[in-house]
């Protein structure tokens, strides 16, 4: 540590500086923070809406100081530089608020960096209508919570949003004459690109196939996308056509319906502000039980799905774009990270 920096006092430059740090990552919204030490300099970056930002290089000569403050705020060992730490931070706002943060410590190249992870109470208190259903998906979806048993699964990678729509869920959910005596409805989340990869997924876990047959009632997947700013966004009147290819929409359809990001101060100067997701819901019917239950491939699954009137992660966000409250990029994007594509056109 930097002697001549006493990070204990709360008047110290450090620690006035550490917990501006803090307070303004909250008040632009950001998920995460990083603290990484370079060979010449401290990069600090912020998580907004996804999108790592930089937001400041700090001067090398801080470093020791910054960490260790950073460490003695979350409660770990500020001596220990040599094995990955975890603790937390609570930091009450001027507001009343308090927001946790959970910060993870690890060795590194140029010195310890940090991550500290933003939880916010009141994140997974959107409500189902904020999370980016359509009317046709969110009808079915209260159909599906309401119902008094069985398994619905809620799949993506991480970070796509699935612990909040669960939560939504259940905060519908959640009422006095509700007890776990009157039923057995099983909410659940896992890891796969697509929802009729999670049968599959799970009788290579060892479920027996006709448990995942009889048990699950549905499978949706999701993904996270970043929303148009309301005050900037602009008409586009060329847009990119490898985008709208990927995404499905002609010339035609995008005709005087796709905009584009511009930036304003509202937004910090990204275009964007705020996600919501894309969903891609799958209903059990009796053929795809069967399938199921045969263990039939996920491209037949994939196949009944849709002809049974499950529409796909990229068509549900095509319909976002053609009412203007994304871009197709962002789209395009998940679909070429996911590979969503290649397999809509193995399906095709």
């Amino acid at each position: 540590m930097d002697k001549s920096i006493d990070v204990a006092s709360e008047d110290a430059p450090i620690v006035r500086l550490c917990t501006r740090i803090l307070t303004e990552a909250v008040k632009m919204r950001a998920s995460d923070i990083h603290i990484e030490p370079m060979a010449d300099r401290i990069r600090l970056r912020y998580r907004i809406d996804g999108v790592c930002i930089v937001r400041d290089n700090l001067p090398k000569r801080m470093q020791n100081a910054v960490l260790s403050r950073v460490k003695l705020m979350s409660g770990v060992n500020i001596s220990e530089k040599r094995v990955p730490q975890d603790g937390r931070i609570k930091l009450p706002l001027e507001e009343g608020n308090v927001v946790d943060f959970r910060v993870s410590a690890c060795p590194a190249y140029h010195g310890e960096s940090v991550v500290l992870r933003i939880l916010r109470s009141d994140a997974v208190k959107i409500g189902l209508v904020n999370l980016g259903f359509e009317e046709d998906n969110l009808a079915v979806f209260n159909k599906i919570i309401r119902r008094p048993n069985g398994i619905f699964l809620v799949t993506g990678p991480t970070g796509s949003g699935k612990t909040t729509t669960l939560y939504s869920a259940l905060d519908v959910l959640n009422r006095p004459d509700k007890a776990a005596l009157t039923g057995h409805l099983v909410f659940s989340t896992l890891h796969t690109n697509d929802a009729p990869s999670a049968i599959t997924r799970l009788i290579d876990m060892g479920v027996k196939p006709f448990l995942v047959a009889s048990a699950i009632q549905a499978i949706m997947a999701q993904r996270l996308i970043r929303m148009l700013c309301k005050e900037c966004k602009a008409l586009d009147p060329d847009p990119d056509h490898k985008f709208l290819r990927l995404t499905g929409i002609t010339p035609e359809e995008a005709a005087g319906k796709v905009y584009k990001p511009v930036g304003c101060s509202v937004c910090n100067g990204t275009g964007f502000k705020g996600r919501k997701a894309i969903f891609e819901m799958m209903l059990m019917s009796s053929e795809i039980r069967e399938l199921a239950f045969s263990q039939a491939p996920i491209a037949k699954i994939r196949h009944a799905a849709i002809a049974g009137g499950m529409r796909p992660l990229v068509e549900d966000g095509k319909i976002k774009i053609l009412k203007g409250a994304t871009a197709p990029a962002e789209i395009a994007a998940q679909a070429q990270v996911e590979g969503i594509v290649e397999m809509m056109e193995e399906d095709n």
